[in-house]
């Protein structure tokens, strides 16, 4: 699946000089079950950013956000007679999947093609993540980001490439 996506979506990339950076981000914890055989999530990252480098392009891989058990219609915020903050987990249940492929992506931070920006303190302290911030709802289910966390999370990545120069 993921050589079928590079096959139209580098050809794009290549040609079109508007585009300086590719920021590359996935469930990371299901991409690697989805590369060829005999093939890593290391070395098909790296491949693909030396294919955008060599168009001296910028490449940033972003880790995930995390993911929880449950929907956020159990958050307090939706629910507010509700007296528990049903809107944090416990990280030890993202952590099982995150740790399947961050170190992969701390290897990446090695290669000078490849900048990472890791969103994870976004959301999460040593203990808990959270679905929420300042009392705003930040997904619309169980593992993806709602308007409101896209806004948060992008300002955020701006903000770091801004800071690696990548724009």
């Amino acid at each position: 699946m993921l050589q079928q996506q590079n096959v139209f979506v580098m050809p794009l990339i290549n040609t079109n000089q508007n585009i300086q950076t590719v920021i590359l981000d996935a469930y990371w914890s299901n991409r690697k079950n989805e590369l060829p055989r005999n093939t890593s999530l290391f070395d098909g990252l790296t491949y693909t950013a030396h294919k955008i480098y060599l168009q001296e392009k910028h490449t940033v891989i972003v880790d995930d956000v995390p993911v929880f058990s449950f929907d956020p219609k159990q958050c307090k915020f939706v629910r507010p007679l509700s007296s528990k903050n049903n809107c944090e987990e416990d990280k030890t249940y993202f952590d099982k999947k995150y740790l399947t492929y961050i170190s992969t992506i701390e290897q990446l931070k090695k290669n000078k093609e490849i900048s990472v920006i890791n969103t994870v303190p976004l959301f999460c302290n040593e203990k808990n993540c959270l679905m929420e911030k300042n009392g705003k709802l930040l997904y619309r289910d169980d593992q993806h980001l709602n308007i409101e966390g896209s806004r948060y999370i992008g300002k955020f990545i701006a903000d770091e490439m801004k800071k690696k120069k990548l724009f």
